[in-house]
């Protein structure tokens, strides 16, 4: 089983830290959120993780090697990283951007494996209509889609997505959702992803994080993190967390003002 740890991290981007002495394991086949208010470090902690910035002090060990020792091709085939958004696209179709994310195993060599792998990812991910389709003709939501199945293509052992429903509407957000807690369980892949949703979070983790305060502030389970009190002190806003179909539910409490 693979085994992530995250030891001691500590990053910023001025002179202070913006995440200090961070520390935590995945090592289960499961569906990871990490929560919290804007501007705390949840895309910075996952970039730290996938080599993408360097932090300060620290250690991420994958299966007990450093990522920093790896190479960034031997790493591409372990981890894979889906991004928000990407700000610039060449002329490419769906599919040749999907099959992108074989490279780092057949470099330029593409084989019927890569082929039938991208076509498995374009299905899981509802594109294969699309496979044709110019990348610069998509819309925000279907282009995210994609860079999902690009990350599916890789078939990492480890899956980590930027805010992977942002540009998506509510059927949608679910079905990704959805289909990531599947896939980490059926695939026996670790899937880690940031997400803003509360209630999507409620609904469909595994396991949450809430990065608050330069570190994380809670850490487990959905039910024992999604709490009224981690809420209160994360978001500093007042909510109700109700019981709906066995999963929390977070109502948000406006303030009153008199």
């Amino acid at each position: 089983m693979t085994r992530l740890e995250v030891s001691g991290l500590t990053f910023g981007y001025g002179s202070e830290p913006l995440l200090e002495d961070v520390s935590f394991t995945l090592d289960r086949p499961e569906l990871v959120c990490v929560i919290g208010p804007n501007g705390v470090g949840k895309t910075t902690l996952v970039k730290c993780m996938n080599k993408i910035l360097k932090p300060w002090s620290g250690s991420i060990l994958l299966d007990g090697e450093d990522v920093r020792s790896m190479s960034l091709m031997g790493l591409a085939r372990r981890m894979a990283f889906v991004p928000n958004r990407i700000d610039s696209v060449f002329r490419t179709t769906v599919a040749e951007m999907v099959l992108m994310g074989r490279f780092p195993h057949s470099e330029w060599a593409t084989s019927d494996h890569d082929l039938d792998v991208a076509e498995e990812a374009l299905e899981a991910t509802g594109l294969e209509g699309l496979s044709h389709r110019d990348i610069n003709e998509l819309s925000s939501g279907q282009m995210q889609k994609v860079l999902i199945a690009r990350g599916l293509a890789q078939e990492p052992d480890v899956l980590i997505l930027d805010e992977p429903t942002s540009n998506l509407d509510v059927k949608h957000q679910m079905e990704v959702m959805g289909f990531l807690r599947e896939y980490a369980a059926s695939r026996g892949v670790i899937v880690l992803m940031v997400c803003h949703d509360l209630n999507l979070t409620a609904a469909f983790a595994d396991r949450v994080l809430i990065v608050h305060d330069k570190g994380i502030a809670a850490d487990g389970k959905v039910w024992d993190v999604m709490t009224e009190e981690n809420i209160m002190r994360a978001y500093g806003v007042g909510s109700r967390v109700i019981d709906a179909d066995g999963r929390p539910h977070v109502i948000l409490l406006p303030e009153v003002r008199g």
